[in-house]
């Protein structure tokens, strides 16, 4: 999603073609990539836009595919933007990933990197689920100028719910958001984190989706 708040917002999981763009209530579906919509919403022309469409991407590596993620399109997203189009002034990027594996290709992309402050909240099971090792661990906070910038809140176990989620953005991921102050905010949305998805096995609510 992408959408423009006090400062900005983007959600999309896509660099595929086929996006449902959202704007003063009036939806339309038009054929463009993920970073064209956050383009659209820097440029002040699009209020918010949502990526339907597969495959995700936010496993992606910069020279490998996996999990499913042939690009890594919110990290293609966000490169475009502070590096290709810098006459829109956005300089800093959060990016929320709230999928319930981790997002280990945008950590990677952008782990020296502090206009990125990336944000992650997933199951890691001690470095045993997928795409398991160390990537997805708390201490995991970005190297060199970008230390500081990678936020990991890894669930040691499934069955983790609401209440959980919910805390992990009142006592992190808001307070530090407001610290950082992003021009926009790109989301990857999976949401394996829902109640009875036979991968995901944790007890998140759609409601609670829509909340976040």
């Amino acid at each position: 999603m992408i959408k423009k708040s006090d400062r900005t917002g983007l959600t999309g999981t896509s660099a595929s073609p086929g996006l449902r763009i959202e704007n003063c209530g009036e939806p339309h579906n038009i054929f463009l990539q993920t970073h064209q919509v956050a383009e659209k919403v820097a440029e002040g022309e699009l209020d918010s836009g949502f990526a339907i469409v597969r495959p995700p991407g936010h496993h992606a590596e910069a020279d490998e595919a996996m999990g499913f993620c042939l690009f890594n399109n919110v990290a293609v997203a966000a490169s475009y933007l502070l590096n290709e189009r810098p006459d829109l002034g956005i300089k800093k990027i959060l990016i929320v990933d709230w999928d319930v594996h981790h997002g280990n290709g945008t950590q990677k992309m952008f782990w020296k990197d502090p206009r990125v402050l990336f944000f992650s909240v997933h199951r890691h099971e001690y470095g045993g689920f997928y795409p398991a090792g160390d990537d997805g661990y708390y201490s995991m906070v970005g190297e060199g100028t970008g230390e500081g910038f990678n936020i990991n809140v890894p669930w040691e176990h499934g069955r983790c719910g609401d209440a959980d989620y919910l805390a992990a953005w009142d006592h992190i991921l808001i307070p530090v958001a407001k610290e950082f102050n992003p021009d926009i905010i790109l989301l990857s949305a999976g949401f394996d984190a829902a109640i009875g998805h036979p991968l995901g096995g944790c007890r998140v609510f759609t409601f609670a989706n829509q909340s976040f």
